[in-house]
């Protein structure tokens, strides 16, 4: 006699993180175009010949940039993992053969750490 599973709902953590991740890309977003102004007016006043107002905005904005890629796709990168990789072994545990189509599926969500390195370095040395 089989066992049928009902399929499972995601958890409350699941939703957290997702919660969490929305917020952080949504505050992204928001920081962006609050220093854009800011940042324009800065490099408009250094390319004109004249001294930017704030030296110091463009590198913090640069690095803010860079660091705020990096984490949230690391944080994005990290939720795919525990949930794909959860169920993969689950989905393993059933049926052997689809542990490829896990580490398949594991290796794309570790992708978007990957991309978010690149940008992060691309952001830095531009």
């Amino acid at each position: 006699m089989s066992s049928t599973h009902a399929p499972s709902l995601p958890t409350a953590a699941a939703y957290a993180g997702f919660a969490l991740v929305l917020v952080a890309a949504l505050l992204t977003t928001l920081l962006f175009f609050i220093t854009r102004p800011l940042i324009e007016t800065a490099i408009a006043a250094e390319g004109a010949g004249g001294e930017a107002a704030e030296p110091g905005l463009v590198k913090m904005a640069t690095v803010l940039a860079a660091s705020l890629a990096f984490s949230t796709s690391v944080l994005g990168a990290a939720i795919g993992i525990a949930l794909v990789g959860s169920a993969s072994i689950s989905a393993m545990v059933e049926k052997p053969e689809l542990r490829v189509w896990g580490l398949i599926l594991t290796a794309l969500a570790e992708a978007l750490a990957i991309y978010g390195i690149a940008i992060a370095f691309l952001i830095l040395t531009s």
